[in-house]
């Protein structure tokens, strides 16, 4: 029967009351970690029944529930039990923890009885504790305890007067420390027992050594010929037919011929031979002081259970962002900014006023952008109006309106009423630019809709980030200070085993803030403007065409390098819970606005084996980046799982190609995102072209869509628009856009002629206005979200 995994493991949470951690692993037993929380289940094998799978579950969350969580109660409480041997101790802790938490659980879950109750049964009808055909009575008390606690009458125990007097006890527990008072008195107990046996035993020894005399003494005499046969060569067989009859009352010596419950006569056929060695008591004739029932039952669940050629599972763990070492504040980047626009820092040629000429394009910029600015604030301020007004609902306050008193004889309704106002979600911004390779060529159009954007967000005071994400490796870099060197050195994340790597090279620059004074940022709207020159110089013209008012070079922290999407993520992960703490807000909206896709290498961190140790000589440490992490190459023994230490949840992920290399990663990290900060996740992405085959391309992969006429229809929509809307990829919004000049055109001029009819007058009119919101995609789209 095939068990789903998924709602079994919703059900052990349920039943913990807790979000615990469950992890379906290539473990040979169940298990409950109880100081970290975690639930390890085995990936049983097809034919596991539903009631034997409750079972396990149902033990384990047991454990969650009742056993003591801190790591000293067990070991304490087994030394205690038996301070000779406390690992012989733990097996009593074991047996009686299980009878109570059993015993609880099933009265906190009466459903729980029947799986319980039919789950044994059928482990004890495939003999899971290895008791068929044994006399009980053989066992020590432990054992016998052990098969009335879990199969109950089913197991054909028979309990003594003082027994019973410890099964009473048994039931009457409800803490730890009554198990610890229990255990005790059941292992004293055993020791009498045990030490009964052996006593038996020794003397059934010595009664078949008697009997052994004897009877050689008669074979001497009745066989003396065949002793003469012997010592010449041909062989001795003096004790090989002998047929002593064995009594079935030596525990495990008895086989599978005794018979459980109150034993048996242990009769076997004469006919058969019998060895000599098996006529003597061995050591298996005195029972261990262990419990040899759950002994047996915890190796069958490995052999006939467990799953052993399952794929094994590799759970990976979402790491601790070191924010402080990744993210460059606005006020070293500004600084850097203005430093090399100034013509320090670096021996080249820089041409000068770059600033002065970086606040003319600056103001010329918002004089042609701040009424459309104005336009879409007053144009929001409108809609959450009118989406306020919507919510508004009349109630009854439950005070007499003086005014209607006197209507009472013909209106039953004589109370005032009240506007029941329900308060708007308060907005944020958190928003993340490309600062890649290819992202070149759009990188004016992108610095011109990213200025129209803070304009709007700290006109309607909506508190805002902007960052820049790259990857370049520090150590390309020119260091005469050692900054970048210190900066390698300096772990990404607060790294634990198996957590996922943020490279080294990875950063994120952060261009604009909320928190900025108004100095603050009118200064970096001025270098983001020099910026926008250099790209469209660069990026717009020949190398040698560079005009006097562009810079030469850039601060080389802000040379364009990879796309790191997926590091990104994990750094907002940490980073939006905090802004939206930090404002207090409802909503945030997170940003992330690229031209291509993300290739993570899937890494993790693996603790160093001992012989990676002597190799390098001591235990390495994490920000020796290559060594302690591990590429997690996907084969087909193999799955992994990225696990969020903070939701507790599972999402299986996929590594292919060379060193791990994954994509689907993005969309397991935005739904981590989303349970963590309750984000509004939106992609922006920038195309090269219109082109009908390219775009088809970008339709399929980032909307989805699969029918051949329904790409090809979005595709004509595209080109009518200028952008289509996709759900796909893990973003709940994802705006694909054309790029390139596009992005950096602004408004058409209002071309009227005197001449002109009244029809074309308002043609250019409309064509005039919707310009102005085309050419800033980027905000109006936004502002259509939020309002």
């Amino acid at each position: 029967m095939s068990v789903n995994k998924s709602v079994k493991g919703q059900l052990a949470k349920l039943m913990a009351t807790e979000n615990l951690v469950v992890e379906h692993c290539a473990d040979q037993t169940a298990s409950f970690d109880v100081i970290n929380r975690i639930l390890r289940l085995p990936i049983w094998k097809t034919d596991v029944s539903s009631h034997v799978y409750d079972l396990m579950v149902g033990h384990e969350i047991a454990h969650a529930l009742w056993t003591p969580s801190d790591k000293d109660s067990l070991p304490t409480a087994a030394k205690e039990v038996c301070p000779d041997d406390p690992k012989l101790g733990h097996h009593y802790i074991n047996v009686v923890e299980d009878a109570r938490i059993e015993r609880l659980v099933k009265q906190e879950y009466p459903g729980l009885r029947v799986s319980f109750a039919r789950g044994y049964k059928e482990l004890m009808d495939l003999d899971f504790f290895d008791s068929k055909g044994r006399d009980l009575n053989s066992y020590l008390l432990i054992d016998r305890l052990n098969l009335y606690c879990k199969a109950g009458t089913l197991s054909g125990v028979l309990l003594n007067d003082e027994e019973r007097a410890i099964v009473e006890r048994l039931d009457r527990a409800e803490t730890f420390q009554d198990v610890v008072a229990i255990a005790k008195s059941l292992f004293e107990y055993c020791e009498k027992e045990h030490e009964l046996k052996q006593q038996e035993a020794e003397e059934r020894a010595e009664e078949y050594e008697e009997d052994e005399d004897e009877q050689s003494e008669q074979d001497s005499r009745s066989d003396g010929e065949n002793y003469q046969d012997s010592s010449e060569g041909k062989g001795y067989n003096g004790h090989d037919t002998v047929s002593s009859p064995r009594t079935d009352d030596t525990g495990e010596g008895s086989g599978s011929a005794g018979a459980s419950g109150a034993g048996g006569d242990g009769n076997r056929d004469s006919n058969k031979p019998m060895s000599w060695t098996s006529s003597l008591p061995d050591s298996s004739d005195t029972p261990s002081m262990e419990s040899q029932t759950q002994n047996a039952f915890d190796e069958q669940v490995k052999e006939k259970l467990t799953d052993v050629d399952t794929k094994k599972c590799v759970y990976v763990t979402v790491p601790d962002a070191n924010l402080d070492r990744i993210v460059c504040g606005y006020k070293e980047v500004h600084e850097t900014l203005r430093k090399c626009f100034l013509g320090k820092g670096r021996d080249a040629y820089q041409p000068e006023g770059l600033i002065e000429a970086g606040k003319i394009e600056l103001a010329k910029f918002k004089k042609e952008s701040e009424k459309t600015v104005a336009f879409l604030a007053k144009e929001f301020e409108m809609r959450k109006q009118a989406d306020q007004y919507s919510r508004t609902s009349i109630a009854k306050s439950g005070v007499l309106d003086t005014n209607k008193i006197h209507t009472y004889k013909y209106n039953e309704d004589l109370f005032r009423r009240v506007a029941v106002i329900p308060g708007g979600k308060n907005h944020g911004l958190v928003m993340f630019m490309d600062m890649s390779g290819s992202m070149g060529g759009q990188m004016e159009g992108t610095i011109r809709q990213l200025l129209n954007l803070v304009m709007f967000c700290r006109r309607v005071q909506i508190p805002f980030d902007v960052y820049g994400f790259f990857e370049k490796h520090v150590h390309h870099m020119d260091d005469p200070t050692g900054k970048f060197q210190k900066l390698g050195q300096t772990p990404t994340a607060n790294y634990k085993v198996n957590d996922l790597l943020i490279p080294a090279s990875f950063r994120l620059r952060q261009y604009f803030s909320s928190k900025m004074k108004a100095t603050e940022f009118q200064d970096a709207m001025v270098n983001m403007m020099v910026m926008s020159k250099y790209y469209s110089t660069r990026y717009g013209k020949s190398s040698w065409m560079v005009d006097n008012d562009s810079p030469q070079w850039l601060p080389q922290e802000e040379n364009l390098g990879g796309t790191p999407i997926a590091e990104t993520i994990m750094s907002a992960i940490k980073l939006v819970p905090l802004f939206k703490k930090e404002h207090k807000l409802q909503v945030v909206n997170t940003v992330f606005l690229t031209d291509g896709e993300g290739y993570y290498h899937l890494n993790y961190y693996a603790a160093p084996t001992n012989e990676e140790v002597q190799r390098f000589g001591r235990p390495y440490s994490v920000i020796e980046w290559e060594r302690p992490f591990k590429a997690a190459n996907q084969d087909e023994d193999t799955r992994f799982y990225l696990y969020d230490p903070i939701t507790k949840k599972n999402h299986q992920i996929v590594a292919s190609g060379h060193r791990g290399r994954t994509k689907d990663i993005d969309e397991v990290l935005f739904e981590i995102l989303k349970d963590r900060s309750d984000a509004h996740v939106i992609g922006f992405y920038l195309t090269e072209t219109a082109g009908r085959r390219y775009m088809q391309n970008i339709i399929h992969a980032r909307c989805g869509l699969k029918d051949e006429q329904t790409i090809h229809n979005a595709w004509l929509k595209f080109k009518r628009e200028k952008y289509i809307i996709g759900h796909h990829n893990g973003y709940d919004d994802c705006y694909i856009l054309l790029g390139g000049k596009q992005m950096a055109e602004g408004t058409e001029d209002l071309n009227v002629d005197p001449e002109m009819t009244a029809r074309q007058m308002t043609k250019q009119f409309m064509k005039h206005n919707k310009s102005k919101l085309k050419n800033r995609a980027v905000m109006s789209k936004f502002v259509d979200m939020i309002a």
